[in-house]
């Protein structure tokens, strides 16, 4: 891990009670005896986490794959989706939708083009300089903690995987709830610790073993109970994201380990160029549409209530309203 590290106490309760779980190439994953949160415990300092934030969003925009990738068509409909859900579930009168983290865009784009005032906040100075200047959007560069929201507040607040990244979770939870209307929602996306890919695998998904970066780990139960905890309730709550093939994959890897698992950043380059080899390979055989039917298939086995992979998705999408 470079820069300073520091021990750190569990985000979600405070205690300082770790049990540890598995070695990161970078530090640990462990998880508080006292309440269940899993977390990286040592943590680089603030100002690595910061600079590693800066480089990746330099990533965002000078990576043309990267780019292609976060609008290209199958995430635009998923942003589709989530906003129908939004929009069913919001009940404070008005459509002002804040975007917290909201990288290149992509779903603020999504939002305006259904009707909505759509902002960002992203900390991110090149994702953020995008958003303005080539998508002509408004976005503040700025952290939650330092930003002024406007007073009449959000109907809708969007949390896409960013949570994972933060050193106060719960306190960044807590601050957005105050940013919603009553009536409003908030959608918050997060890797799922309790994945069935985790749960195989260990620090060989990559999601877990990016150094610096994803600190924080949620599961379904620690996720309802942190909405809960800031005033929030929960409308729905699932899971989605199966890579079986990336599952098969990794039982051929060597054993997992600090020295065995591979360098985050090439982990996620890795996963990245095969998915997009299959989807490539789909769309040659035209048969993209039914495999993208098969997925949205096996995906809602992850949140069927008497499917045996409930909540063995990798990603957590909740909805939440306050009341």
């Amino acid at each position: 891990m470079s820069g300073d590290v520091r021990a750190v106490d569990c985000p979600f309760c405070g205690a300082r009670e770790p049990i540890h779980l598995f070695d990161l190439q970078w530090s640990r994953a462990v998880r508080c005896a006292r309440c269940g949160f899993a977390y990286v415990d040592p943590r680089s300092s603030s100002a690595v986490l910061q600079a590693r934030l800066q480089e990746w969003a330099v990533q965002d925009v000078v990576d043309p794959e990267r780019l292609r990738i976060a609008f290209d068509e199958g995430a635009i409909a998923l942003y589709q989706r989530y906003l129908a859900g939004i929009e069913r579930a919001t009940r404070s009168g008005g459509r002002r939708l804040l975007d917290v983290g909201c990288a290149t865009g992509a779903l603020l784009s999504v939002a305006a083009a259904r009707g909505w005032e759509a902002e960002g906040l992203e900390l991110g100075l090149a994702s953020a300089a995008y958003v303005r200047d080539r998508l002509g959007l408004v976005v503040h560069t700025s952290s939650l903690f330092d930003f002024t929201p406007d007073p009449r507040g959000h109907d809708a607040i969007t949390l896409l995987e960013v949570i994972e990244h933060l050193e106060e979770p719960m306190a960044a939870l807590r601050r957005v709830a105050e940013w919603i209307r009553p009536g409003g929602t908030l959608l918050i996306s997060t890797p799922n610790f309790d994945s069935l890919y985790r749960r195989l695998h260990g620090p060989r998904w990559w999601v877990v073993n990016c150094p610096d970066d994803h600190v924080a780990f949620f599961t379904p139960g620690t996720l309802r109970a942190a909405v809960e905890a800031v005033g929030l309730r929960v409308v729905s709550g699932r899971t989605r994201g199966f890579d079986l093939i990336g599952m098969l994959r990794s039982f051929r890897a060597a054993p997992a380990g600090p020295a065995a698992s591979p360098a985050p950043s090439s982990g996620y380059y890795e996963s990245r160029r095969f998915n997009e080899g299959l989807k490539a390979l789909a769309r040659s055989l035209r048969v993209a549409r039914m495999a993208r039917a098969g997925k949205r298939g096996v995906e809602n086995l992850c949140s069927g209530r008497l499917s045996p992979l409930r909540g063995l998705g990798e990603q957590l999408v909740f909805l939440c309203a306050k009341p």
